[in-house]
Order: C-alpha cells, then sequence, then structure tokens
C-alpha cells in the first residue's frame, strides 16, 4: 500500500510540475486567432503576453527594434542610412537608457522583464526549430536576436521623438487651439 501511495505521488507531482494546465496561465484563442491570456500573476501573465507577441508579431518587433536603434539600413539597405544616422545622433548611449530603466518602478521593472522573457523564450523556440522562421528573415537570410529591455527603452523614445517632435504636428495644432476647445464645423460652414 505504501508502495503505491509513494508511486501515486510521485506520478502526481511530475504531471503536476509538467503539466501546461498547471501553469498558472492559459492562453486561448478565439475564431479569429485573438488571443486571451489568464495568470495568475502579473509576472506569468507579461510573460505570456510577450511570447504570444512574438508568436504573432515577431518580424514587425524586429523592425520597431532595428527602428529604435537605427539599424534599418543592416537590413533595408543603404537608403535607410540617413534615418538610422537621425535616430543614433537623437537617441541616447546604452549607459543614458540604462540610468532611465534605473528610474522605473520595481513593479514596471517586473512586468518589463517578464514580457522580454517570454519573447525571448519564443525566439529559442524559432532558433531551434527554423520552420517557425518568419518568411521576413528567411527572405532577408537574418536570424533574430533575443531583446533586451535597453531595446524597449530605445523604441519608446523613438516612437515619442517620431511624433511628438517630428511627426504629427501636434504642438502647431497646439498653438492653433490653446484652450483645447473643440471647434466644429456650424450650419454656415464656418468654425463655431
Amino acid at each position: 500500500m505504501r508502495k503505491f501511495c509513494l508511486r501515486g505521488i510521485f506520478v502526481f507531482s511530475v504531471i503536476f510540475l509538467i503539466s501546461p494546465a498547471w501553469a498558472g496561465y492559459t492562453v486561448m484563442r478565439d475564431t479569429y486567432g485573438i488571443p486571451t491570456i489568464e495568470a495568475d500573476t502579473e509576472e506569468e501573465l507579461f510573460e505570456q503576453f510577450g511570447y504570444v507577441t512574438a508568436t504573432d508579431r515577431l518580424w514587425q518587433m524586429e523592425v520597431n527594434k532595428r527602428f529604435g536603434r537605427g539599424t534599418l539600413a543592416e537590413i533595408f539597405g543603404p537608403k535607410l542610412v540617413p534615418s538610422d544616422m537621425q535616430t543614433r545622433l537623437m537617441g541616447y548611449t546604452e549607459a543614458e537608457y540604462q540610468a532611465m530603466l534605473e528610474k522605473v518602478s520595481p513593479h514596471v521593472t517586473m512586468m518589463i522583464a517578464a514580457y522580454f522573457r517570454g519573447v525571448n523564450r519564443r525566439i529559442d523556440e524559432v532558433l531551434n526549430k527554423p520552420e517557425l522562421f518568419p518568411m521576413e528573415y528567411l527572405a532577408l537570410k537574418i536570424k533574430p536576436q533575443h531583446f533586451t529591455e535597453i531595446d524597449f527603452m530605445a523604441f519608446f523614445k523613438a516612437l515619442l521623438r517620431r511624433f511628438g517632435m517630428v511627426g504629427g504636428g501636434e504642438l502647431k495644432n497646439f498653438a492653433a487651439n490653446p484652450d483645447g476647445k473643440i471647434r466644429q464645423k456650424g450650419r454656415s460652414g464656418g468654425i463655431q
């Protein structure tokens, strides 16, 4: 009887430790492929979020990382050298990005780290199974590299620059409407 109980406990322990059903998270996709993630902890949630994002959008993430780092010309050719130069001139050094990350709250740092653990787990899978490579990597004959928190900061800052300085004319629009009131066309066609 004792042997049976010990075997039962051992089998149950193995199932519990390796079974995805007991992993603390589930990922479900609807009929359109849109994922829903449920997790026991925020850390598990963000790790799975990173994994799912990399599964669905690894190539887009690669382009965003290169946009933020100023390395698009390495894969798309010399026409993007001026864009890369601007990104690098207006960007920050590794040490400056690291200093920014150190000012982020521990809670947010945990979420970012968990997210990139998930992303990098997917990259490891892709590197181990070439049939999983997104076609763009195959066409350009490159392999994905692990993502870091610095890559995230570089992309985030480049995006802020694009829309805050270079991009959509937000400051010009604000100057034309400093009180923030929405102006609409009235019946006479004039602005109210």
